[in-house]
C-alpha cells in the first residue's frame, strides 16, 4: 500500500470537519483536497482519509465535547404556534412542548435548556451572512448561543454586540463536567462569536451594569457600547448589515425565580435575617422589606449592584404595597408587568397612576444603567426566549402591547413592537390565548385600563416623570 500523503495541520482539521461535523463523504472530501493535485503528481487515495482521522485524533486537532443538555428539545407544537401567531401577529413563533417536570422546577432549568435550544437550532438555519447580532445576557441567552456553536455556521460579515453591561462579580464553579460562570452579555457575545469559523466582529463592554449616576452611564454608552443613550447605534458604518438581529431572554425579579439581581439582594440582606428566595419572598409580601433600615452608603462588597441597592429596594416595596406584583426585565432593563384579565376585578383595578409612579422609580434605575434603550430592541429583529409559570407576566405583557399596538398601525407616530418572534412552551401559550380571549370579551373599562398603560410602559423616557392615563 502507498505511503498516505502528509497533508498540512490547516487540511487535517479540515478533514476531521468534513467528516465528523459536516457527515460528509470520503469521496467528497478527497475531492475538495484534491484541488491542489496541479501541485502533485498523483491523486489522494480514499484510504488516506482513515489515516487523516487517525492523525487527527492522535495530535489532538479532534476534541469531542458530550454535553446531555443539548439533547433536551422538547417537541415543536405547529398547531399552537399557527394559533398564537394568528392571535399576537408574530412573526415566526416557535412553541414547545415539554415534559411535566420541566414545568414543575421554579426557576425551569430543563425548559429553558429545551426552549434555548430549539431557538438555537432556528437560527441557525436562517442564512445570514452579513448579520448584526445583538445580545442579551442569562442563562437562556448563552444556551442559544451555546446552540448556534455547536452548528459551525460559515457566515461571514458577522458582528455581535452586548445589550447591557454587568451585574455578576461571582467566582467560577467546576463540578465535573460543568462550569457555573457568570452570564453576562459580554459572555454570551464571546460564545455567539466563537460560533462562525469564517470568523466574526464582536464588541464587549466590561462595565458594570450600573454606574454611579444617570451621566456617568451615557458617558459609558457613548465610548463602549453598541448602543447609545439616544436611541442610536454606535459603529454603524463600517459594514452595511441588512440583517439585525436581537437574542432575548424575559427575566423576572421574583425571589424564587434564580434573577441574579434577586440572588445579591438575597446575599446583601443576610444581615436582615434573609437566608433563601423563602425569606426573600416573605419580607417582600409583609411589608417587612420596607422597614429595614440600610446604611445610605451601600456595602461594597458587591460593587456591581450594591451602588443601587435602595432604590431597587424602594421599587420592589413599592410595587409590592399597591399590589403590582413583580416587574420584570429584558437585557436587564426593568418594566413592570401587568395581570392576566382573570386576576382583575373591574371594580377595583389597580391605579394606572401608580404604575405610572413604579415606571418612573424603574426609569430612575434604568437611566443609572448600561443598557439598551426599548427602541433599540424595536429597530431589529428581535428573538425573545422565556417561559414557566414565573415568566407568565412578563411575556404577556409584552403580548398585549404588542397586540394593542398591532390594531394602532394607523396611529400617528407608532414605533414598532418589542415583541417580534417568541419561544416558549405550549402551557404558557394556552395561558397567554386564554387571557387574550379574556381580554377580548372583558368590558370597555378593562379595555381601556390595559391600553392606557400600554401607551406608558415601554417608553424611552430616560428622565423623571411619565404621562399616564392616556386614551387612545
Amino acid at each position: 500500500m502507498a505511503k498516505t500523503p502528509d497533508i498540512t495541520a490547516e487540511k487535517l482539521a479540515r478533514v476531521a470537519e468534513l467528516h465528523y461535523v459536516y457527515n460528509s463523504s470520503r469521496e467528497k472530501i478527497i475531492a475538495e483536497l484534491s484541488q491542489d493535485l496541479l501541485e502533485r503528481e498523483e491523486g489522494y487515495d480514499l484510504s488516506n482519509v482513515n489515516v487523516w482521522l487517525t492523525q487527527a485524533a492522535k495530535k489532538h486537532v479532534i476534541a469531542f465535547d458530550i454535553d446531555p443538555s443539548f439533547a433536551i428539545v422538547g417537541n415543536r407544537n405547529e398547531i399552537l404556534e399557527r394559533r398564537l401567531n394568528h392571535a399576537f401577529g408574530l412573526e415566526e413563533p416557535i412553541v414547545v412542548d415539554v415534559e411535566e417536570t420541566a414545568l414543575q422546577d421554579p426557576k425551569a432549568a430543563d425548559l429553558h435548556t429545551a426552549l434555548a435550544n430549539q431557538t438555537g437550532m432556528r437560527l441557525s438555519q436562517i442564512p445570514s451572512s452579513k448579520t448584526r447580532f445583538f445580545v442579551a445576557g442569562g442563562r437562556t441567552v448563552v444556551h442559544v448561543a451555546r446552540m448556534i456553536k455547536r452548528h459551525r455556521l460559515l457566515w461571514s460579515n458577522i458582528r455581535i454586540d452586548p445589550l447591557s453591561g454587568r451585574n455578576w462579580t461571582g467566582y467560577w464553579h467546576v463540578d465535573g463536567p460543568d462550569l457555573e460562570r457568570p452570564l453576562d452579555a459580554d459572555d454570551a457575545t464571546v460564545i455567539l462569536a466563537s460560533a462562525f469559523p469564517k470568523g466574526a466582529t464582536f464588541s464587549q463592554i466590561g462595565h458594570p451594569l450600573y454606574a454611579e449616576n444617570a451621566d456617568q452611564a451615557r458617558a459609558i454608552m457613548g465610548e463602549h457600547c453598541a448602543f447609545l443613550p439616544d436611541g442610536g447605534w454606535n459603529w454603524d458604518r463600517e459594514i452595511p448589515y441588512p440583517t439585525r438581529r436581537g437574542i432575548c431572554g424575559i427575566g423576572s425579579l421574583h425571589p424564587e425565580s434564580g434573577h441574579r439581581i434577586m440572588s445579591f439582594l438575597e446575599t446583601y440582606l443576610k444581615n436582615y435575617g434573609v437566608k433563601g428566595p423563602e425569606d426573600l419572598r416573605r419580607m417582600i409580601e409583609d411589608g417587612t422589606l420596607a422597614r429595614i433600615k440600610l446604611p445610605e452608603s451601600p456595602d461594597r462588597s458587591a460593587p456591581y449592584l450594591s451602588r443601587v441597592a435602595l432604590e431597587l429596594i424602594a421599587a420592589i416595596t413599592f410595587a409590592a404595597e399597591r399590589d403590582l406584583g413583580y416587574f420584570g426585565d429584558i437585557a436587564n432593563r426593568l418594566y413592570p408587568c401587568l395581570p392576566l384579565p382573570k386576576a382583575l376585578d373591574e371594580g377595583d383595578l389597580p391605579e394606572v397612576k401608580d404604575y405610572g409612579e413604579l415606571v418612573t422609580k424603574l426609569n430612575a434605575l434604568n437611566s443609572r444603567a448600561v443598557v439598551m434603550q426599548w427602541s433599540h430592541l424595536r429597530n431589529v429583529d428581535a428573538w425573545v426566549t422565556a417561559g414557566g409559570t414565573l415568566k407568565l407576566e412578563p411575556i404577556w405583557t409584552l403580548a398585549i402591547t404588542r397586540y394593542i399596538e398591532q390594531r394602532l398601525s394607523s396611529a400617528p407616530n407608532r414605533e414598532e413592537s418589542i415583541l417580534t418572534q417568541l419561544t416558549t412552551d405550549s402551557e404558557t401559550v394556552q395561558k397567554l390565548l386564554s387571557a387574550l380571549n379574556a381580554f377580548k370579551n372583558a368590558s370597555p373599562r378593562i379595555k381601556q385600563w390595559y391600553t392606557d398603560l400600554s401607551e406608558i410602559l415601554f417608553r424611552d423616557d430616560r428622565a423623571e416623570g411619565v404621562e399616564v392615563g392616556i386614551t387612545v
